[in-house]
């Protein structure tokens, strides 16, 4: 028996294509944000953040350690700045347009909010429950218990515990 995959019609791909839009919005953001910290860091500036809404009144008071920034750097990253509120009102409007989908009704939103309290209650629940079957199947040793959830002792071969940072993280934060 082959598994049949149902094609999405028309107007439900096209639902989908506001979230990829926004997605790939978001990774236009991130690019921009990350160049504009790297050209700064380039000359020695840290803590300036883009996405600040006086991001160019604090451009023009960043200084480098020889004085004010220099003039081409300065036009680069103006030009980076307005690429980046050109993404930035894109966002905006592309949520603009997500909203009316998901609703914005006082009603929809309690049960949005009751959902996700659900959720993490349930995501709490079960990361208690794991750890305390962690527990309780491997009481003896930890040796046991680091060879069931994916990391690496070497305890067998150095006489130490020293556990890798691979595998299961909520088993491996209870030794």
């Amino acid at each position: 028996m082959r598994a049949m995959v149902r094609v999405p019609s028309v107007k439900e791909e096209d639902h989908r294509r506001i979230g990829r839009e926004r997605k790939v919005l978001v990774g236009e953001r991130t690019c921009h944000v990350n160049r504009i910290k790297g050209l700064l860091f380039a000359q020695g500036i840290t803590g300036y953040e883009p996405l600040r809404r006086d991001r160019r009144h604090r451009l023009e008071e960043l200084r480098t350690c020889g004085g004010a920034l220099p003039e081409h750097l300065k036009g680069q990253i103006r030009c980076e700045l307005d690429r980046l509120e050109l993404v930035i009102a894109q966002i905006k409007e592309v949520q603009a347009e997500r909203r009316p989908r998901f609703g914005t009704e006082p009603a929809t939103v309690a049960a949005a909010q009751a959902t996700n309290a659900t959720t993490t209650c349930l995501k709490a629940e079960y990361a208690w429950r794991a750890v305390s079957l962690g527990s309780s199947i491997f009481p003896l040793a930890r040796v046991s218990r680091s060879s069931t959830n994916g990391t690496i002792n070497t305890k067998k071969m150095t006489g130490s515990m020293n556990t890798s940072r691979s595998g299961t993280p909520f088993l491996k934060a209870y030794p």
